[in-house]
């Protein structure tokens, strides 16, 4: 094998080991945490009118990641910011990797839902409803509750 092809060999195993994951990239995953209707987590747009909207300040939001056939790992948690402002660092992961957010505040229902992680021009968006006596629910996951609760051991 001659020296170009050798350095060409090289620098595609290089590349391919970065799109595999053998560098693993941390992302940052930006979001807001607001109040509304219902309580809900998705993925919007950075210019949307919510993420610039008032926030819920002090609330918590726990990131697990979900594997098939295993149990889901808490991969991050956070407290907002005065703003209602989140952001949650992700090491590795692919944007096939599903994902797990949940968040709760005082006097507000919990919200939780399923997403993927999200490029840099989009915000997480969660929302929490304010609680009452006939809507209030708890961390609808075991290990999600036991964390909020201090209970995990970390």
């Amino acid at each position: 094998m001659n020296t170009m092809t050798r350095m060409l060999a090289v620098g595609c195993v290089a590349v391919l080991g970065m799109g595999l994951g053998g560098c693993a990239a941390t992302n940052n995953l930006e979001g807001k945490v607001g109040a509304g209707t219902a309580s809900i987590v998705t993925v919007v747009d950075s210019t949307d009118a919510r993420v610039s909207g008032p926030g819920i300040a002090g609330a918590k939001v726990v990131l697990r990641s979900r594997t098939t056939g295993m149990s889901d790992q808490i991969i991050g948690t956070v407290m907002t910011n005065e703003r209602g402002e989140f952001t949650l660092r992700v090491k590795g992961g692919s944007i096939d990797q599903q994902l797990v957010v949940e968040a709760t505040a005082p006097d507000h229902t919990v919200a939780n839902g399923a997403i993927y992680l999200w490029p840099t021009n989009k915000r997480g968006l969660v929302v929490l409803r304010s609680m009452t006596a006939s809507n209030a629910t708890k961390p609808t996951h075991p290990a999600t509750a036991a964390y909020i609760n201090g209970e995990s051991g970390e």
